[in-house]
């Protein structure tokens, strides 16, 4: 029994099942602490160089302009994904959640995020260059960047 459980127990008058009780808890808080620390995602870069945008009336797409745009994800443990446009603003996204989804048979993420201004954005990030990233904010803007 560990020495902390030892010293506690007196003061506590803890019988033997309490105590193992004691340190079960106190084992698994410890074992899940180290298991959320390691699960931090390292933190990577991707950068586009073309945009293009969607007009929300016509639902027909821009031609593609140069524009050099960087994402880079997981900022933070959280695995936030910070945006530098071409002026360099930078803009956060705070990360909600993830899945993986497949598109003709090729993975991509499907990011759900919360915008600086509170609003929520679908990201697609596909792990091909060429296909790029997607934003869309609940249908009232689209937005792609590529290669």
């Amino acid at each position: 029994m560990s020495s902390f459980v030892k010293r506690l127990s007196p003061k506590l008058k803890l019988n033997n099942m309490n105590k193992f009780y004691l340190l079960l808890i106190i084992s698994f808080l410890l074992n899940s602490s180290f298991i959320g620390f390691t699960n931090i995602k390292k933190e990577f870069k991707v950068s586009y160089k073309y945009v293009r945008n969607q007009n929300l009336s016509t639902k027909k797409w821009s031609d593609w302009k140069s524009s050099k745009n960087t994402f880079i994800f997981n900022i933070n443990p959280n695995g936030d994904i910070r945006h530098i446009n071409p002026t360099n603003q930078i803009y956060i996204f705070r990360y909600l959640t993830k899945e993986v989804e497949l598109s003709r048979g090729q993975p991509y993420d499907v990011i759900w995020v919360q915008a600086s201004d509170g609003n929520i954005c679908l990201i697609q990030y596909f792990y091909d260059d060429k296909k790029g990233l997607h934003i869309s904010l609940d249908g009232r803007f689209e937005i792609e960047f590529a290669n």
